[in-house]
């Protein structure tokens, strides 16, 4: 091996030195490999001496040979090298790989070892942790490494002296200058591994059961924020401790001294300057004839390591904006509902989000995400779990067993919760949300339940925005039938089978035509079918802003022939759907269609549900609209006096004619309603609006229109839709005179 006979005689002398090559185990150097295989997370620990071409493991922890040959073990390089050896890969290090196949060490992959030199200037052994899978060793870790090398040398250093003074009070008479001096070192060492115990924020304690005597070490009481040398009992120590973890930290205790176990574990403390950390505690005892002598241990502050660790747990579980638990927590809750029966589950979205990122930034979006959030979280408490699935979807999971009123309870607490509004630089939003819930039944998976809260969810946003809607099993019909619906339109836009009629617009009270309605049909071989039966599938976006494009192109194109052919109608009126008005390139859409036709858009009447108008409240669609009308456009509000609310929106609303429900003209047959709708035409009226009577089906209610004041009526009486290619060529038309000003403007 090439080793100098000087060098190893010191090495062995210094070894025998400390009393272990031949003497009884020592505990505090097994508490102190166990220390350092638990903070590193390796399988193997050791302190290994030099013994000749051997190495004695004077204490170790998960390896059960008591030597190594010093030809096979990685540790003699270390021992003979004077410095730290790290070998990341045993099978990726040249100098190492003939030792991989050592008998105790083929399976190891890792290795780290520390030269002790203690007593001399050569190393009498090493402190090493090994492990069956490659790692790094970062300079950080490697400085833990040598400090608790340094806590072994002065544990070492520590045997050879009580070796030392046990022969040199034999031989006190002939040696006290001798001992003076190893008092002199003593002192030094005792100060280095104060040191050491501050680095490692590792401090070491004892305790006596039969004198009830507790003995801490300086970097303990440096941990609990209490001045070094304060005497301490057991019940003061356990003061730090919240009642769980006192509980179970005198149950160790216990255990340890009526049984001679060890124990190894993690503790919240509450220093005495109230400052809260966790610590790490190890201990075992020493027993006696008679029993247990002592208990002793070391005491570790790891409050930043549990930090990090809470700080990874939190960035995997946790939704950064808002602190509420992330997809990927929520769908592990899932899963960890067993049968799901009794589980309750509410999806919610944010209404209008995208309006507010559109219309004031992302900023605001964050801010009303983030103010949703809270208020969820508090309105739901202790009562489920609320998570944020990203963009504007939430969700709440009731794990227990929940029922339906449950959770119509609870949404309630949650839409109350959002009522207030939200100020953000000046402006005043809603956190609004729509909610949808289901209850798992039995036999239920959680994939069921899922979708079940989802079509829920699904039908609250398009049947009462802003509230809830607990599920029925009747909502999977009408879903799969609108998904037919949606399916049938979208294939009748991909075979060009949607076409355009038109219904005539009578001015009122003489019944002269003034204008047109478009509606879009489903040619089918059977016949036509109505626009009404389009209804379920224009509920998807892009059906339904790909119908209002074909209306667009259509009307214009037919205006055009019209003018063409010598006059037309002076203005035809389509409908849009929320999706166009949301979608933000209405106007744009419109200009496309115009330029293409070569028709200017004061042609055209866009019209707008008041359903829609009132439910989104929204300033960019108010913005859309009040575009379209500086292009020259109209803009009608559709089924106006269906709601009682309509009223609220026609003083903001950019609107220049009101298009009357047909219910609200067919109740003022009567006396008292008429005047109630004389007085609804009258205010519409002062404020500049056109009004159209919806609906005029019977000769009866033309008469109830005209005497009303309404100026146009469209319905069944005023005549039936037809093609483009069925109007009259007397039929609505623009005078010459009207067509020649259109086109020179």
């Amino acid at each position: 091996m090439g080793l100098t006979p000087p060098e190893e005689e010191q090495r062995l002398a210094g070894a025998r030195a400390t009393g272990l090559l031949d003497g009884p185990p020592s505990a505090s150097l097994d508490a102190l490999v166990r220390v350092v295989r638990a903070a590193f997370r390796v399988p193997v620990a050791f302190v290994s001496l030099a013994e000749g071409d051997r190495l004695r493991l004077a204490a170790r922890c998960g390896i059960a040979l008591p030597f190594l040959s010093r030809e096979h073990a990685f540790c003699s390089r270390t021992l003979t090298g004077h410095a730290p050896v790290v070998v990341e890969d045993v099978r990726a290090d040249p100098r190492f790989r003939a030792l991989a196949a050592t008998a105790g060490a083929d399976d190891f992959r890792f290795y780290a070892g520390i030269p002790l030199n203690a007593g001399g200037g050569v190393p009498i052994g090493t402190l090493c942790i090994l492990d069956h899978r490659p790692r790094r060793l970062g300079p950080a870790d490697l400085g833990r490494l040598e400090a608790y090398g340094a806590v072994a040398v002065g544990l070492l250093e520590g045997h050879r002296l009580a070796k030392d003074a046990a022969r040199l009070a034999a031989e006190a008479s002939v040696q006290q200058a001798r001992f003076a001096a190893q008092s002199r070192d003593l002192e030094r060492r005792e100060r280095q591994f104060r040191q050491t115990e501050t680095l490692a924020r590792l401090g070491g304690w004892e305790y006596d059961p039969a004198a009830d005597l507790l003995t801490w070490s300086d970097e303990i009481y440096r941990i609990c924020d209490m001045p070094v040398g304060i005497p301490v009992d057991l019940e003061l120590a356990c003061s730090f401790y919240d009642r769980g973890h006192r509980e179970r930290l005198v149950d160790r205790l216990r255990t340890a001294i009526r049984h001679g176990t060890t124990f190894d574990e993690e503790f919240e403390i509450h220093t005495r300057a109230g400052t809260r950390k966790w610590v790490r505690l190890v201990g075992e005892a020493e027993w006696g004839e008679d029993g247990p002598v002592r208990l002793f241990g070391t005491f570790q502050d790891i409050t930043e390591r549990h930090l990090a660790e809470a700080r990874l747990w939190a960035a995997a579980n946790q939704d950064t904006l808002t602190g509420l638990a992330n997809r990927f927590r929520f769908e592990s809750l899932l899963k960890d509902l067993t049968g799901g029966e009794g589980a309750g589950l509410l999806m919610m979205d944010v209404d209008h989000l995208k309006a507010v990122n559109d219309s004031l930034g992302h900023a605001a979006g964050d801010a009303l995400i983030g103010t949703v959030a809270a208020r969820l979280a508090l309105a739901v408490g202790d009562a489920g779990v609320p998570a944020r699935l990203g963009g504007d979807e939430f969700a709440v999971l009731v794990p227990g067993r929940a029922s339906d009123p449950d959770l119509h309870h609870l949404a309630a607490r949650i839409l109350a919760a959002m009522s207030p509004a939200l100020e953000f630089a000046g402006h005043s939003l809603r956190a609004q949300v729509s909610i949808g819930g289901a209850v798992a039944g039995p036999g239920s998976s959680i994939e069921a339940l899922r979708q079940n809260a989802d079509f829920a969810l699904y039908h609250a946003k398009e049947s009462v925005r802003g509230g809830y809607v607990g599920y029925r099993p009747d909502l999977r019909t009408r879903i799969a039938r609108r998904m037919t619906e949606v399916r049938r339109l979208d294939e009748a836009l991909s075979d060009q089978r949607v076409v355009t009629w038109y219904r005539p617009v009578a001015a009122l009270p003489d019944g002269r035509i003034a204008g047109l309605s478009a509606e879009a049909r489903i040619l089918a071989p059977e016949g036509s079918e109505r626009v009404a039966d389009l209804v379920d599938g224009l509920k998807d976006c892009r059906n339904a802003i790909r119908v209002t494009d074909h209306l667009l192109s259509s009307v214009t194109a037919d205006l055009a022939a019209w003018d063409r052919a010598g006059g037309g109608p002076a203005r035809v009126s389509l409908a849009v759907s929320r999706a166009d008005l949301g979608h933000g390139t209405l106007e744009e859409r419109l200009v496309a269609a115009c330029a293409a036709a070569g028709v200017t858009p004061d042609r055209l009447v866009i019209d707008v549900d008041d359903a829609h108008v009132r439910a989104e409240e929204d300033p960019a669609i108010e913005a859309t609209l009040q575009r379209i009308r500086a292009l020259g456009a109209r803009v009608a509000i559709a089924g106006f006096g269906a709601s009682p609310r309509g009223l609220e929106r026609l003083v903001s609303c950019p609107v220049d004619i009101l298009k009357l429900d047909a219910g609200l003209v067919a109740g003022a047959r009567g006396v008292r309603s008429a005047m109630v709708l004389t007085t609804l035409v009258d205010l519409a009226h002062r404020l500049g609006l056109q009004v159209v009577a919806c609906g005029i089906d019977e000769g009866d209610l033309a008469a109830v229109a005209a005497t009303t004041g309404c100026d146009l009526a469209e319905g069944d009486h005023v005549g039936q839709p037809s093609p483009a290619a069925e109007l009259s060529v007397e039929g609505p038309r623009r005078s010459p005179a009207e067509s020649r000003s259109a086109r020179s403007a």
